[in-house]
């Protein structure tokens, strides 16, 4: 299991031309406002002195690319993309589990019933 930045598209590309039969797990987590702001000052993105209007301005700039990222990975046309959303039933969830993890739907189900978006 390798686990990618969706920015990292191009080994993404790379590995499905392979040989290899590449699946696909993107996982969708809703962050909130104050979640993104602490993750980007803790990761050297932003500074701690940025005000308020210019990391809400950042903060935009950063969910347009989750979402670029996550169309183009949804474009490409890879076989195996299965997407685990934090705002989905738990049903869809498991689907999606199950398909990645090549488990029982009930094992899916499990695993989908956990707290998996919780800090």
């Amino acid at each position: 299991m390798l686990c990618l930045d969706p920015a990292m598209f191009d080994i993404m590309k790379e590995l499905a031309a392979d040989r290899a039969t590449l699946l696909i797990l993107e996982i969708q987590s809703d962050f909130s406002g104050a979640d993104l702001a602490e993750h980007s000052r803790r990761v050297g993105l932003a500074g701690k002195g940025m005000s308020g209007a210019v990391m809400e301005a950042f903060l935009r700039t950063l969910r347009r690319d989750f979402v670029e990222d996550s169309d183009r990975v949804g474009d490409a046309g890879f076989v195996h993309l299965d997407v685990d959303r934090q705002a989905a039933d738990p049903d869809e969830n498991a689907m999606a589990l199950a398909a990645f993890l090549s488990i029982p739907l009930k094992t899916a189900r499990e695993i989908a019933a956990m707290r998996l978006f919780g800090d």
